[in-house]
């Protein structure tokens, strides 16, 4: 062995690598900076400590990325499907979207018009094109894919009975992503074209939807150019200059997928384990040999056969059985959970409560406050996106249209700005607690904080068809001397009691007259002396 190491090649020597000088003064010149920026008090790009911890160099923030509003046009295809798909399969995330949609638009958000005959025919053409519905249809589409698009429809006369005027709904993929060019000094940036002032002037669509393929017509795959006067492009804007919109769900995607996961897996423990009743262990034959395999027929004729659940076989003398004692679920999954669908409702503007429809941790205060919150959020999507980018639009070009077709004549005097807008009034909400809420809303009336007209729109209802329900009422009410306590006069009772009502009030009115009279002399007789 000894001469084996002799023969072995003595081991070379380490020679420094060829790049320790350079290292060594790469470190040496930091170290210099480090020093200089020490010294005049200067912080920069690599200063060893920043002044804000969401600054700092760690691995958690040192990747994130700082890209212009529209740098992520190209991520939204995947996060559309990606969207769609948590709809159709996610039971949270499809019971979220119609949540929100039933508190945005609910059975219509209705616009209220002093002419009480272009009221009348908005309603008519509500009905025959299924405005309402498509309100439904654009809020949805919008919180799912991102962005939703409409386009005016011209339709022939006698296409509609009401007015002429019809109004598409698409889905974002007619607008494709990838279409990006320079026309005639525009700029077409994910097929929205804009002037050399930013102003948008068309947009280009697909005819058909590019992956839903209709039969009985060939499919193209050009685009058309479309004037923005006839396009409604609804969607959040999150940024200024943002082109295109991102699905609302875009947050809470991976955690509804993670969780998903978790669910599964819970499920399959507990699945396993309720497989198991008990097990037995064979004795050993006179050879000391286990005797036929698990399943079979042993030598005193009994069928071993596998378990089913809860089930239970004869065993001949000599088994041994153990019941079995499968371990328990984890006990943080129901905690665990719930934090989990908390987020994902945080992310969707909701509250756990909505997303899940489990009220058992909340009591009434606690639930007026979230509602508050949950109130504020709704009235944002209702009068910044569906109202300010939809309704509108369509209410304006629905008179120009009626006024165009012969349908409705403005009166004399009307200014264009009186019937060309409208007053939008939100579905209705219900009570938390109705005798609370209706008389904090009659004290508010009679305090004159607000008005009857206001409190009937926060309900939803036109106090105009109010009044006038009221007086039928109660005109055939006296007709038929029907004696209602809500409609004062009916009878000599009630008409003394508001008679003595009006005089008290009367003589308190003077009392205070005289009262606030003597005051005013005493402080100009005061401010005299």
């Amino acid at each position: 062995m000894a001469k084996s190491r002799r023969s072995m090649p003595a081991p070379v020597a380490a020679a420094a690598p060829p790049a320790t000088e350079p290292r060594r003064l790469t470190r040496t010149l930091q170290r210099a900076g480090v020093a200089m920026r020490s010294a005049f008090g200067l912080r920069g790009k690599f200063s060893p400590k920043s002044q804000y911890e969401a600054a700092s160099p760690s691995e958690r923030v040192q990747h994130v990325a700082d890209t212009g509003p529209n740098a992520s046009v190209g991520e939204l295809e995947r996060i559309r499907a990606r969207s769609r798909h948590a709809v159709r399969n996610n039971p949270h995330a499809k019971h979220a979207l119609w949540v929100l949609i039933s508190n945005v638009v609910g059975y219509g958000i209705k616009p209220l018009t002093p002419y009480k005959d272009l009221g009348e025919l908005f309603e008519d053409w509500a009905e025959e094109t299924g405005f309402y519905r498509k309100q439904a249809l654009v809020c949805g589409t919008w919180l799912q894919s991102g962005e939703a698009i409409a386009r005016f429809r011209a339709r022939l006369e006698g296409d509609l009975d009401s007015v002429p005027l019809d109004v598409q709904i698409m889905e974002p993929d007619h607008l494709p992503l990838h279409n990006n060019a320079m026309t005639g000094g525009n700029t077409i940036f994910a097929s929205i074209e804009e002037d050399l002032i930013g102003r948008i002037v068309a947009y280009h669509l697909y005819r058909d939807h590019p992956t839903d393929y209709v039969t009985g017509r060939s499919q193209t795959w050009t685009t058309s150019r479309v004037p923005a006067s006839e396009v409604m492009h609804v969607f959040l804007q999150d940024r200024p200059g943002q082109r295109r919109g991102v699905p609302v769900f875009a947050t809470a995607l991976n955690t509804l997928d993670n969780l998903s996961v978790y669910d599964d897996a819970e499920l399959e423990r507990k699945k396993g384990a309720a497989m198991f009743g008990g097990f037995y262990r064979k004795p050993l034959d006179s050879e000391g040999s286990i005797p036929d395999a698990f399943g079979e027929i042993d030598d005193d004729g009994i069928v071993l056969q596998p378990l089913q659940p809860n089930t239970w076989l004869e065993l001949p003398v000599g088994y041994e059985v153990d019941m079995a004692t499968p371990p328990s679920g984890d006990a943080n999954y129901a905690p665990f959970r719930r934090e989990q669908l908390a987020a994902v409702a945080v992310s969707l503007h909701m509250t756990y409560e909505h997303l899940t429809w489990n009220f058992e941790k909340l009591g009434d205060r606690q639930y007026r406050a979230a509602m508050l919150e949950f109130v504020r959020l709704i009235e944002m999507f209702q009068y910044h996106v569906l109202i300010d980018l939809f309704c509108g639009p369509v209410w304006k070009r629905f008179v120009q249209t009626a006024i165009l077709s012969g349908r409705w004549v403005p009166p004399e005097g009307a200014r264009p700005r009186d019937y060309l807008r409208a007053q939008w009034t939100p579905p209705a909400r219900g009570y938390v607690h109705p005798v609370q809420d209706i008389q904090a809303y009659s004290a508010a009336i009679r305090a004159g904080i607000t008005s009857r007209k206001r409190v009937a729109g926060q309900l939803g209802e036109d106090v105009r068809q109010i009044d006038l329900e009221n007086a039928q009422d109660q005109a055939a009410a006296t007709e038929l001397k029907l004696r209602y306590s809500t409609y004062v006069g009916q009878d000599a009772d009630q008409v003394a009691m508001a008679a003595a009502d009006t005089a008290a009030s009367e003589a308190l009115a003077a009392v205070v007259a005289a009262e606030t009279e003597a005051d005013v002399g005493r402080f100009a007789e005061a401010e005299a002396a």
